[in-house]
């Protein structure tokens, strides 16, 4: 009788673990410039893990950091640096922290999978920072999307007259008409919103997919553009 109250406790304990995860893991305190080693420290020692991604297509252009951290995912190769480094918990939900520079990474940007708003927001970023794009123009009837290490290749800038300003940052999409080739003096503000590889934003009639060779975006009649750092087209 002990023997089977013993394994019916056993069971029944299983069985809400099941049905009620453990609860989640803590947030260690991050400042914007924190060297990455450092939080990366704090993160393994509350429990996280180091999330092994570094087969990406990327690590031939960042070895030195696929070797010293297995958790990169992806690297810019342009501008500020950035780098997205990921870790997961017991439950697979997903840590961002996001690093600017090299020598040293330092800690711009982190995202915890698990408390992300679920409406879809009017900006983000691609994981690898280079990619930024934000619902614009007062009713939100256009979408705008920089690459910050600029279209490659690089189209023919038309006379002064047309362009004033910087050429070839991105493309501005409307809502039902072919994307343009941006000519601005501004950029898109910050977003705390990464769109994961695999994943797809919706808003306003646009829609976004995020994979590890680029970004689609498309409008409602289906026109649209792939932009990468090696390559774009407009359909």
């Amino acid at each position: 009788m002990t023997k089977t109250l013993f394994f019916f406790l056993i069971f029944s304990f299983l069985a809400i673990l099941k049905e009620f995860p453990l609860l989640a893991l803590p947030i260690p305190s991050f400042y914007q410039g924190m060297p990455y080693k450092d939080a990366r420290e704090k993160m393994l020692e509350l429990g996280w893990q180091a999330r092994e991604v570094n087969d990406s297509l990327n690590c031939e252009f960042i070895r030195e950091i696929c070797n010293q951290y297995p958790e990169v995912e992806d690297c810019s190769g342009t501008g500020m640096g950035f780098c997205l480094f990921i870790f997961t918990d017991s439950q697979g939900k997903r840590f961002r922290i996001t690093t600017a520079g090299r020598d040293p990474l330092t800690v711009v940007n982190w995202e915890n999978e698990s408390v992300q708003n679920t409406i879809s927001p009017t900006s983000f970023v691609t994981p690898s920072r280079n990619i930024s794009c934000a619902l614009v123009v007062p009713n939100q009837e256009a979408l705008r999307c920089e690459i910050h290490s600029g279209l490659n290749p690089m189209p023919p800038q038309p006379t002064s007259y047309d362009c004033q300003f910087d050429w070839g940052a991105g493309f501005l999409l409307p809502q039902s008409d072919s994307p343009k080739i941006l000519c601005i003096s501004d950029t898109i503000g910050g977003t705390n919103y990464t769109l994961p590889y695999g994943e797809t934003w919706m808003k306003s009639g646009f829609k976004c997919h995020s994979q590890r060779r680029g970004l689609t975006c498309t409008n409602a009649t289906g026109q649209g553009f792939f932009l990468s750092r090696e390559s774009w087209k407009v359909f």
